[in-house]
């Protein structure tokens, strides 16, 4: 949604008309028409935040919207770019993992794998204890959905928490019989 939409749809929504709202924060109506047909660009932080009050609402949408209008074109594309490059980076590191920990792994030996990792946590952190207790939790039967599940959660740890998680999974699947290829680093 642009910035123009969102006025328009506030004030809509607020029963106003142009000439209302105009009154209510010191501006004129063709000024508030001007931003509403996006003729206009979004107005300063200030004049965004007397909009809001007057409307009677959060600014914070309105603000977003307009600042995102207001960043100049390379670098949208850049950030674009570089939002394209993880998606594809988490991809390939969700595929690798999978390759590496097929669901076949999470037959034999799972939950000694849990246990061991526990058993091994020490005073890791917050993240990983959390990661350690949803994956204990996990109501998961299907060797293939404890897979993914597993690589779900593991994405939201930090790298090194993540590290650490994989070595001590490593460790655990040896001690019960199974085999884990060396595991990269994932994003």
């Amino acid at each position: 949604m642009k910035f123009a939409e969102a006025l328009k749809a506030q004030r809509s929504a607020a029963g106003l008309r142009q000439t209302e709202l105009a009154k209510l924060c010191g501006l004129t109506a063709s000024y508030i028409s001007l931003l509403e047909s996006g003729k206009k660009p979004p107005p300063s932080e200030k004049v965004v935040r007397k909009i809001s009050a007057a409307l009677g609402k959060d600014p914070s949408t309105l603000l977003e919207l307009a600042g995102l209008e207001r960043v100049p074109e390379t670098v949208k594309n850049k950030v674009e770019s570089l939002e394209t490059g993880l998606r594809r980076q988490r991809r390939i590191s969700r595929q690798l993992m999978q390759t590496m920990m097929p669901p076949s792994l999470f037959n034999e030996g799972y939950e000694a794998a849990v246990e061991g990792i526990i058993e091994g946590i020490g005073k890791s952190s917050a993240k990983v204890r959390s990661f350690l207790s949803r994956l204990r939790g996990s109501s998961a039967v299907d060797p293939a959905k404890k897979s993914l599940e597993f690589m779900e959660y593991l994405e939201g740890l930090g790298e090194e928490d993540r590290e650490a998680v994989l070595k001590k999974l490593g460790s655990a699947f040896s001690m019960a019989g199974g085999t884990m290829a060396p595991v990269p680093r994932m994003l």
